[in-house]
């Protein structure tokens, strides 16, 4: 019962400062709430970029190979515009299909544009075997990914959302741009990407993209090239596959070949984690700061309100009372900020690891107080005043 009414008691004096000092506190939440956004933000991308390169490093480069176009830019301008090539595209492809490799195609060449006018949507052609290989997740019930390997209908092609689209698209809505007509099966769950090494530094984000079979009825010269050239093998024997299967791949077409991927994928991996420890570094410099600007403001704050705690000391408060005071000041704070963060942060872990950390600053507040106050006696408090 003496607890309680301390705690009620101190809580209305917590009141009482939070009136007089309306703008000071506005102030500290809106920064708390800013520096919480971009802690849990950072924190997100340092978790994903940690899981991207745990990705890279269990991708067995040693034994991948990579279709590589060698073509000038004119020189695939004409291939591309003769259709009789189809032919020869076909035969590669049947090759690459039937060799004793396992294929894995993540083609990022097609976008479609909504009624909305906004800018294009990447659309990821990829097979069963990328999303094994990339360990891609859905949401909702689990589906059975050979459907990536089949032939779909233009006038309905499967496709499924990354986690943007969620808030506009619900599963069964068509979706239609100039040429296609797209069926939403389900979405992509948050932060899933994969690594193409020849396309990007880091990992490639999903959450803005939609996924979709590799092949299309119909597909035309341009869309059929593209998928070979964004064909990756992994086999065994990959300088045998290398040379008697990148040998007839060139027989057919002159500026194709199978190339090795071993340097772009460790490269791939030196640029994550170079990443990661540029985050860590403005995350850890991000804390530093919330921490020396809370305990600065506790340290104003107390000498703001000596003569007002020698008053409640002289009336029979003890040291305890006035660090609950503060304690219960900065904890409504705080607990604040944080559920305000929720509301902008869909990261669950991210946002738990920045709440642990506000927990840690917080307690790092009241043992200052403790400090400042423990440390003195109630006559020293009195007769600084």
């Amino acid at each position: 019962m003496i607890m309680k009414k301390i705690l009620k008691q101190q809580l209305v004096f917590a009141v009482d400062d939070t009136k007089r000092n309306v703008l000071s506190l506005l102030f500290e939440f809106v920064e708390l709430f800013i520096i919480g956004i971009l802690l849990c933000n950072s924190i997100t991308i340092i978790c994903s970029s940690a899981r991207a390169l745990e990705m890279a490093a269990n991708i067995p480069a040693d034994k991948m190979l990579r279709m590589v176009d060698n073509s000038s830019g004119e020189e695939f301008e004409r291939f591309i515009n003769d259709n009789r090539n189809m032919e020869k595209i076909e035969i590669i492809d049947h090759l690459l299909d039937s060799s004793l490799v396992e294929r894995i195609v993540v083609d990022n060449g097609m976008s479609c544009t909504l009624d909305d006018g906004n800018d294009p949507i990447d659309i990821l052609r990829i097979n069963s075997n990328a999303i094994n290989l990339y360990n891609i997740e859905f949401e909702d019930a689990p589906i059975d990914i050979a459907i990536f390997d089949f032939e779909c209908n233009r006038r309905r092609i499967p496709v499924w959302l990354g986690a943007s689209f969620k808030k506009y698209y619900r599963i069964g809505d068509v979706i239609d741009d100039d040429s296609n007509c797209f069926v939403v099966k389900g979405f992509i769950k948050r932060n899933a990407y994969y690594i193409d090494p020849f396309q990007s530094k880091s990992a490639v984000y999903l959450d803005k993209c939609f996924i979709a079979p590799e092949k299309w009825e119909g597909d035309e010269l341009i869309e059929c090239s593209s998928r070979i050239f964004n064909t990756y093998l992994i086999c065994e024997n990959k300088n045998d596959i290398s040379k008697n299967l990148g040998k007839k791949i060139e027989q057919i077409l002159g500026f194709a070949k199978l190339s090795d991927v071993s340097f772009q994928i460790e490269k791939c991996r030196i640029n994550i984690t170079e990443e990661i420890l540029t985050l860590g570094m403005l995350y850890s410099v991000v804390v530093m700061f919330v921490i020396i600007g809370l305990l600065s403001r506790l340290y104003l704050f107390v000498n703001t309100h000596k003569k007002e705690f020698a008053i409640h000391v002289l009336v029979g408060a003890s040291n305890k009372d006035i660090i609950i005071r503060i304690a219960e000041k900065y904890f409504t704070m705080i607990v604040v900020s944080a559920l305000f963060v929720k509301f902008f942060i869909s990261d669950n872990v991210s946002w738990c690891i920045y709440v642990t950390i506000e927990i840690v600053v917080f307690t790092l507040i009241i043992l200052k107080s403790t400090k400042l106050f423990l440390g003195s006696n109630s006559s020293a408090i009195i007769k600084e005043a």
